[in-house]
């Protein structure tokens, strides 16, 4: 058993420097890469209508308020690119901290590394860091108060308007939601809560959103429009990205131009292809079943890359909890449940392909929890050691790929 041990701690330093020299690459390329690209477009088009019209004129447009207003600071010196990435770098630490706070173990905060190392997009210069973290800190209160029986329900119902505000996304999170309201409830948790600031930060968040209600009638959220000429919609584009796909018209994992898609319903009618998401699952039934199937078995495969056995090894306590019918031990592995729910649903509403970004807040709760089970010794040391190799081996391999494309730009 000693020898194990040893073995454990032997290999997570080799993790340790593994993963802080995987952190540093990946932080250079992509804190350095130009800006504009993707999705963050949308955000510096945002921030440079802010200065060039105002917050009114903006918000009434539909823009994300609390990224925004946190980046904003920061473009006052920086380029908005720059100053949206350094934003979600502050906002990516302050994450490190809470969970630091909440003393975490080293290894959990190595995971979590490998983890934001991996996937890049808490540097990029989008709203998803804040809402992901935002959430990340609700549930995980949550958690802590299933568990102990304590929480500090203050910060979790700010944490969770912020990111009821920041983006739209937050309602396909409803079951999750619904879970931990019930977990509050069941807990007692709503007594002792200090609801003066969550809501503080509620009647802030609705007095911003006042010119988008009284214009558009609804909150103000970041808007990917279609070009003024285009009369398709967002969920027709990703319907029909997949009906091509399945023909072996388009690559996997892209979409049709906005053109191709208006042309699509010239030639087949307006009702060819669903105009919303919910409207898409009754759609062809046929269809649904079997891009659920398949979005869910490709999400699980290609997460391996991002968790390793992290995404694989907490089932088996889920497993094991639901067979034996223990309600207390399946309503204690919230963490866990979570994202498997999680990818259920993206599976279920998403008939294209799923982005595994949607599911960052459920992925880094899942490395939480994972962590929790090797602080309690409940993970045999060949996994842990297996897991540990996993990814140091990931992380040679991104770190090897990203030196080519740094080696590329240069």
């Amino acid at each position: 058993m000693m020898k194990w041990l040893q073995d454990v701690k032997m290999v997570e330093r080799v993790f340790l420097f593994t993963v802080l020299v995987y952190f540093g690459i990946s932080a250079f390329y992509f804190l350095g890469k130009n800006g504009g690209a993707g999705d963050e477009l949308l955000f510096i088009n945002d921030l440079a209508f802010v200065k060039n019209h105002g917050w009114i004129a903006a918000i009434e447009k539909n823009i994300s308020i609390p990224y925004l207003l946190f980046s904003y600071p920061f473009s006052f010196f920086l380029p908005d690119y720059v100053a949206l990435r350094i934003a979600n770098v502050v906002l990516t630490v302050l994450m490190f901290v809470y969970f630091y706070k909440q003393k975490e173990k080293l290894s959990f905060h190595l995971y979590l590394l490998f983890f934001v190392s991996t996937v890049g997009y808490f540097f990029s210069g989008t709203n998803d860091t804040l809402f992901f973290i935002s959430l990340i800190v609700f549930v995980n209160e949550v958690n802590t108060l299933q568990n102990n029986k304590s929480w500090n329900g203050t910060l979790a119902f700010s944490a969770l308007f912020v990111a009821f505000f920041t983006r739209e996304l937050v309602f396909v999170y409803f079951p999750v939601l619904m879970f931990c309201f019930y977990l509050i409830s069941r807990n007692r948790g709503f007594s002792g809560v200090n609801y003066l600031y969550p809501f503080g930060v509620l009647l802030l968040f609705i007095a911003l959103n006042f010119p988008s209600l009284t214009v558009n009638g609804k909150l103000s959220y970041d808007l990917k429009s279609p070009p003024a000429h285009i009369h398709a919609t967002w969920a027709q584009r990703q319907y029909l990205a997949q009906l091509m796909v399945n023909k072996g018209e388009l690559p996997n994992y892209n979409h049709p131009t906005w053109e191709q898609t208006d042309e699509y319903l010239k030639k087949n009618g307006n009702n060819s292809l669903p105009k919303s998401t919910l409207e898409g699952l009754l759609f062809d039934v046929k269809l649904t079943v079997v891009e659920f199937f398949k979005d869910f078995s490709f999400t699980v495969f290609y997460s391996f890359r991002q968790l390793g056995l992290i995404l694989i090894v907490p089932l088996f306590f889920v497993g094991k909890a639901i067979i034996k019918k223990r309600r207390a031990d399946v309503e204690g592995m919230l963490l866990p449940l979570s994202m498997w729910v999680m990818i259920a649903v993206f599976s279920l509403i998403i008939i294209s392909f799923v982005e595994l970004r949607w599911l960052a807040p459920v992925f880094v709760l899942n490395i939480l929890y994972y962590s929790t089970l090797q602080r309690d010794n409940r993970i045999p040391n060949k996994i842990l050691l297996l897991n540990y190799v996993i990814l140091i081996v990931f992380s040679f391999y991104g770190c090897f790929n990203l030196s080519k494309k740094i080696i590329d730009i240069l």
